[in-house]
């Protein structure tokens, strides 16, 4: 029997089903085996684990940590994470003939010669598995399995009769020589892969993912024949039983969609795979990749050993890039990864996972499926010797047509540059009503480049190959998973429609904020796999430890804002993840790193329908969400006097009481475009986010957790809390005590945001840049006066407790969770501290354009 190493420097992993399947089922998984069988790893030496610090340096590292994301239910006895997939998976499988899928999805087209090859060998030896149907004439043999003579549901054998039969049947396809010689491999005999079927019933099956430890099926595929198991060590799992129902199958059917899912989002390395299942005497192979999934049509294996000859070897016999892995990334022992970034001229860069900061949690395949690590430069891959300081990784996938993250930065600047060399910019429309100091301070930033480093730094880029297209001859049939009764996934904080083209999950970490991008889904487009690498090791402003470091990043980002509205670029991603804190050591101020910017395009009156609603949900515009105008004829008395964006300097002028509106009012349906003026928006709900839901105390997180929602859906609930007055929908007694006097300043911005888009809307001037220069001083002079305040500063945002929150809240029954509000003011501490001015005192030089004399806590101590 031959066996070859795995191609890619990896193991293949496989996924499982559980044991209490009711039918046959296969999943068709491959994964790398140990990393001590690997000819290239199996000799690097582990790092010494360390604790990394949260500012870049050079020094040795520690293995790559994973993180359980509660929101995506990992482990397999809670099922209701598999219904979710399924009801949105159902809108995008496609179908197709099982001739189209062995011609256009198998790794290669097993040739006559080797398939007629195959089923003589397997008649052949001591025991064979196969048999000829009596004499037949010349040309037309007819095969029947020794001891699978009739369909499984009949036959009087036990579980484990059935599991031995399947062993014998894969160990004999897989122990034949190939005749033919098959793309790929010029020159090179194909050999079988290194796995082999293993019987292990009631097994669990350790994991190096937090929280996906699985019982293992009955039987799968694996690399490793003895030892403890592990989903990494598997390829293919089989769960048969004789017995079969519609119930059962559809069940089956459901729980692959769930591992499928699970193991996608947790392995950097798959692009792609295949599973098969088996429905009593039917085979069905199934494809899931970034781009499409499609099931192909059924044939009986009992019936049929031609075909089941036919499909099996080109996967026993397929290289590990065939079977969905990336070879430019290889699993090190010790469960971190090496990414490979090869050059232009030739050379060969590798980075090495430290932390895992962001992974996908989607609930389509067909995603982004955005992925971010810290890592490190290492010399190479024999040699894991950091070489400079920390970095960041970002994997993504886009479509096909798609500017990769660095085009869309360097559009961008040359457009700034454009800008900053005009001769009379300090008159251009774009500043129109923009005050004169902020005026002097935005030309600093326009100044010798200094915009770029209000962006981060990409210092490597890769290109990976496009995603297979979608067979011409597929069809879309919706109906393959059908959501048994009483068991809908569906969850009030994560909906989705027939229309969202990505829905990715929010973890409760809050480490990374899912966008969503609802679009015409354009199911089986080829995608391309992008990689970048970042020069800065940046935090989240939800994840700074005071309230007024954070505060002061979102003052810095109105800059960068203003700065892209110069350029004519609208970001429309806006989040408390795109919003990045840097300092280079922890006695330097925090500066602002505007990220993301997949979504940003430049601004056109040209466009003939609106854009598609895209966006982070918890902070998505307010007429994004809703996919209308906002249009509210009481608020008129607004909108007839005065110059739209002209604010005043004067602080009585700027945050006077402002008019009760009335809680009726209409709104208009148009086309929604993203505008300058959306950007600003999703900094208020940031703002609104940050002292409610990221706070210790309970009543203003009980309110947050009515408002902010992962859902594309605008609720009533979010619409009052921007179109009526703030104190109307949040109770001053529901915010912590020292952050009171925000809300004036959030009651402000609402109510001149209002103002502005019911001015623009009713005059006709929506494409009119003038008239959104004054909302950027407008944003600008509302931070700095918050800023100046005293009192709430040095207050700590605590993301642990709000994590068991709404960890706690996602596992109660869907009509438990309209459960009383608890004041537990008993952790409503003087957080504000003494040192509520530190903040205000360093950041200075950092936001020159801002006039902001805020900044860091210097003190502040290291994530």
């Amino acid at each position: 029997m031959s066996s070859r190493k795995p191609t890619n420097m990896g193991e293949i992993e496989g996924i499982q089903t559980h044991s209490n399947s009711v039918f046959a089922t296969y999943f068709l998984t491959f994964a790398p085996t140990d990393a001590t069988s690997n000819p290239v790893t199996r000799h690097i030496p582990q790092a010494t684990p360390t604790t990394p610090e949260s500012h870049p340096r050079a020094s040795v590292h520690r293995e790559t940590p994973r993180h359980s994301v509660p929101d995506f239910d990992l482990k397999p006895q809670n099922g209701s994470q598999s219904y979710l997939v399924a009801e949105c998976m159902d809108a995008e499988m496609v179908c197709c003939h099982w001739s189209d899928f062995k011609r256009h999805y198998l790794p290669f087209h097993a040739k006559l010669l080797d398939v007629d090859g195959c089923l003589e060998y397997l008649t052949q030896g001591p025991k064979p598995v196969l048999k000829l149907r009596g004499n037949e004439p010349l040309g037309s043999k007819q095969y029947h399995w020794t001891n699978l003579l009739d369909l499984p549901s009949r036959m009087r054998k036990t579980e484990g009769e059935v599991y031995k039969h399947l062993e014998e049947m894969f160990t004999s396809i897989r122990a034949y020589q190939l005749k033919r010689s098959y793309h790929r491999i010029p020159n090179k005999d194909r050999e079988a892969s290194l796995f082999e079927f293993r019987n292990v019933p009631h097994t669990n099956l350790s994991s190096w993912v937090p929280g996906v430890n699985q019982r293992a099926a009955e039987t799968c595929f694996t690399a490793d024949r003895e030892g403890e198991m592990s989903p990494l060590d598997q390829t293919m799992t089989t769960a048969p039983d004789v017995k079969l129902t519609y119930e059962t199958r559809q069940e089956n059917r459901i729980q692959l969609l769930g591992d499928v899912s699970r193991l996608m989002s947790s392995d950097p390395r798959r692009m792609f795979c295949y599973a098969f299942t088996v429905e009593d005497d039917l085979i069905t192979l199934w494809y899931f990749s970034k781009s499409h999934s499609v099931k192909a049509g059924s044939f009986s294996f009992i019936n049929s050993p031609r075909e089941f000859v036919a499909a099996m070897l080109p996967l026993c016999f397929a290289t590990d890039e065939e079977l969905g892995f990336d070879p430019k990334v290889v699993r090190l022992k010790g469960n971190s990864f090496l990414y490979h970034f090869p050059q232009e001229d030739g050379s060969d860069t590798y980075f090495k996972t430290l932390e895992a900061l962001a992974e996908p949690r989607t609930l389509r395949l067909s995603s982004r499926a955005t992925r971010i690590w810290k890592v490190v430069q290492v010399e190479s891959p024999r040699n894991l010797k950091p070489l400079g300081q920390e970095m960041v990784l970002k994997d993504v996938w886009l479509k096909d047509d798609a500017d990769t993250e660095k085009q869309i930065q360097n559009n961008l600047f040359e457009d700034i540059e454009a800008f900053a060399r005009l001769p009379n910019r300090g008159d251009h429309p774009c500043l129109t009503y923009c005050r004169q100091q902020d005026k002097l301070a935005l030309n600093h930033w326009l100044d010798n480049e200094n915009y770029k480093s209000l962006f981060l730094s990409v210092s490597h880029e890769y290109i990976g190959p496009f995603s297979k297209e979608k067979v011409p001859e597929a069809w879309q049939q919706q109906g393959l998973f059908k959501i048994p009764k009483g068991r809908h996934g569906t969850d009030p904080c994560t909906t989705v429609s027939s229309g969202v083209d990505e829905l990715e999950t929010i973890p409760c970490d809050d480490s990374y904020w899912g966008t969503v991008e609802m679009e015409e889904r354009n199911c089986g487009v080829a995608k391309k796999q992008c990689r970048f690498v970042f020069k800065e090791v940046c935090t989240s402003v939800h994840r700074l430890t005071k309230l007024g470091d954070a505060i002061a990043m979102l003052a810095q980002c109105v800059v960068a804002l203003q700065v892209m509205f110069c350029a004519g670029w609208v970001h429309r991603d806006i989040s408390s993840g795109n919003i990045l804190a840097f300092r280079s050591t922890p006695d330097d101020p925090w500066c602002v790193k505007l990220a993301d910017l997949e979504y940003a395009k430049r601004f056109s009156s040209d466009c003939a329908r609106s854009d598609p609603k895209i966006g982070t949900p918890y902070f998505m515009p307010h007429e994004i969400l809703a996919e209308r105008l906002l249009h509210n004829p009481l608020m008129e008395m607004y909108a007839n006097s005065g110059s739209i964006g002209a604010i005043s300097d004067s602080d009585e002028e700027d945050f006077a009481e402002l008019e009760e509106p009335n809680s009726e009012g209409r709104e208009v349906w148009g086309a929604i475009k993203h505008n300058w003026q959306h950007d600003l928006e999703s900094l208020w709900w940031i703002l609104l986010y940050l002292i409610t839901a990221r706070i210790p105390h309970q009543p203003s997180r009980d309110w947050a957790l009515q408002v902010f929602r992962n859902s594309h859906r605008l609720s009533r609930t979010r619409e009052q809390v921007f179109t009526l007055k703030i104190y109307t929908t949040l109770s001053p007694s529901r915010v912590h005590e020292p952050l009171r006097p925000v809300m004036k300043y959030l009651e402000y911005l609402r109510d001149k945001m209002c103002e502005y888009y019911l001015r623009r809307e009713r005059e006709g001037q929506l494409d009119d840049p003038a008239t959104y220069s004054g909302a950027y001083s407008m944003f600008i002079n509302a931070f700095y006066k918050l800023l100046k305040t005293e009192g709430w500063q040095n207050i700590n945002i605590d993301t642990l407790e709000l994590e068991a929150q709404v960890i706690a809240i996602k596992k109660m029954p869907f009509d438990e969770r309209k459960r009383e509000r608890t004041d537990d003011n008993s952790r409503s501490d003087d957080r504000g501290g003494k040192s509520s001015r530190t903040t205000s005192n360093s950041v200075e030089s950092c936001t020159k354009s801002a006039q902001l004399n805020v900044g860091s806590n210097k003190k502040a101590r290291r994530r």
